[in-house]
């Protein structure tokens, strides 16, 4: 997603990160926390369409589908 929105990318093979509210991109009360890794756990993450992320049942350092 990042990419289709003009960002730049290197070593694609790994990514660190933390799941953040869109609404902390204009709301400085939400950034850089709350974090919602824990609601990602417990769930599915789609992208913008509505398709699976990743493949959650795989564990924490695997690859995106």
């Amino acid at each position: 997603m990042a990419q289709a929105l003009g960002a730049a990318v290197t070593g694609t093979d790994r990514f660190y990160g933390h799941v953040l509210s869109r609404d902390a991109l204009h709301n400085d009360q939400l950034w850089p926390y709350p974090y919602l890794d824990s609601l990602v756990t417990a769930g599915i993450v789609v992208n913008a369409a509505g398709e699976r992320f990743a493949d959650e049942g795989a564990g924490a350092y695997s690859s995106p589908t």
